[in-house]
């Protein structure tokens, strides 16, 4: 069945900001909204197979550091809702993380996707995918740093307490470059800005791989760059808090609720 990937303003401008206030290191995070099941795209012709949208709200930066940790991550997800289970009436999802914590200890991991998992939720959104950003600005591969690893680890994750929706599961890549062309002024089109991929469901080994158009679509909000232009103008980027920055100082709000 055909899908469209709506992203909202809010997540788009926090992708951007994201990759911008670390252009030398990988960025990750996870999207946070709903899956609509209905009818055919406006325009199809009559009979054309029913279209399911996934409305991407809102985004959680993760990390910007540590992204080779895919175990780390894997482990992570699969804790969240063995803790949902045992202890539904007492999620923290906005608990704070002790100052000795080692980020690479798998705890840090559990602690971070069950609050991002669980902020979704206390908004009845869920997880849909996952998004990142490379190191090299040229560089648009999901696999780097474990991308795929934790990709289907979000996507587990967002589908573990009921029927896998109608769509496969996805993740948003971020150029690096043409966000950099983008702030330059240089006429980037937007449509390369990001990059959809997706896991088909069947086929040769069920692979990461950019969507392809006769599929999917990604719908991006309209004036988007000069969104974005404007957000980093005001210091946007400066602002963002992910889990990383979180651990370095706890009073840091990683929900960035405010920011755009």
């Amino acid at each position: 069945m055909p899908f469209t990937v709506d992203l909202a303003t809010t997540p788009a401008i926090k992708l951007a900001l994201h990759a911008a206030k670390y252009p030398a290191a990988p960025v990750c995070g996870v999207l946070l909204g709903r899956t609509e099941e209905g009818g055919a795209d406006a325009g199809a012709s009559a009979g054309a197979p029913s279209t399911t949208t996934v409305r991407v709200v809102d985004a959680v930066p993760l990390l910007h550091a540590g992204l080779g940790l895919a175990s780390m991550l894997e482990v992570g997800m699969c804790q969240v809702r063995r803790e949902e289970r045992a202890h539904m009436h007492a999620l923290p999802f906005f608990s704070s993380l002790s100052h000795d914590l080692n980020p690479a200890h798998p705890h840090h991991f559990h602690s971070l996707f069950l609050q991002a998992d669980a902020y979704a939720r206390s908004r009845s959104l869920r997880l849909v995918g996952y998004y990142q950003a490379n190191e090299r600005p040229e560089d648009g591969d999901l696999a780097r740093y474990g991308g795929r690893a934790a990709a289907d680890a979000v996507a587990r994750a967002g589908n573990d307490d009921g029927p896998s929706t109608s769509h496969p599961p996805l993740a948003l890549v971020l150029s690096g470059a043409a966000l950099g062309d983008l702030v330059a002024g240089k006429g980037t089109a937007v449509a390369d800005l990001v990059t959809l991929w997706t896991r088909p469901a069947g086929g040769k080994g069920g692979q990461w791989a950019p969507a392809p158009p006769s599929a999917s679509s990604l719908r991006t909000p309209p004036g988007l760059g000069d969104l974005v232009r404007a957000a980093l103008a005001s210091g946007g980027a400066d602002a963002l808090v992910d889990f990383d920055d979180h651990l370095l100082d706890l009073a840091a709000d990683w929900r960035n609720e405010g920011l755009v």
